[in-house]
């Protein structure tokens, strides 16, 4: 397993993963490269032909980021010329996606919404947590599970 992260310090870098040099990279060897980061004006587009076509043939690509980091005519150009097997996209740049959006009836994409987090379980912890920290931080000044600045 490999990843890119250009703001994680190198001693919060997880144990067992290799730690690639940049996106171009990354792509270049992922059989499925798998997209979360936030869209900026640096990240939108970024996965275009040119990096769709760094991959390796066959690849597979999933986009839960942000639907605007991925040219959809080159998401679609490459899963149509084989050069990816297929992808699978739980967010687009509208929402929902047009009804006539080639997205939506291609055979060898997935598409979902964007709520795959929400179950009774999950909706509880989105309540409870933040009042559990609430709690914590009111009885002894620190929260249970702090925000923590990946760059430090």
């Amino acid at each position: 397993m490999a990843a890119f992260d250009p703001h994680a310090a190198p001693e919060r870098w997880p144990g067992g993963v290799e730690r690639t040099g940049s996106v171009d990279d990354l792509a270049a060897t992922a059989d499925l490269l798998s997209l979360h980061l936030p869209l900026t004006d640096g990240t939108r587009g970024l996965v275009d032909a040119r990096l769709l076509g760094l991959m390796r043939p066959g690849g597979f690509l999933v986009n839960v980021a942000r639907g605007e980091l991925v040219d959809r005519d080159a998401l679609l150009a490459a899963v149509d010329s084989g050069r990816l097997t297929g992808a699978a996209v739980d967010v687009f740049p509208v929402e929902p996606p047009p009804t006539d959006d080639p997205l939506r009836r291609h055979p060898r994409i997935r598409l979902s919404p964007h709520v795959a987090y929400l179950s009774g379980t999950s909706h509880r912890a989105y309540v409870c947590k933040p009042a559990e920290n609430v709690i914590a931080w009111h009885r002894t000044g620190r929260p249970l599970t702090p925000v923590v600045d990946p760059t430090r």
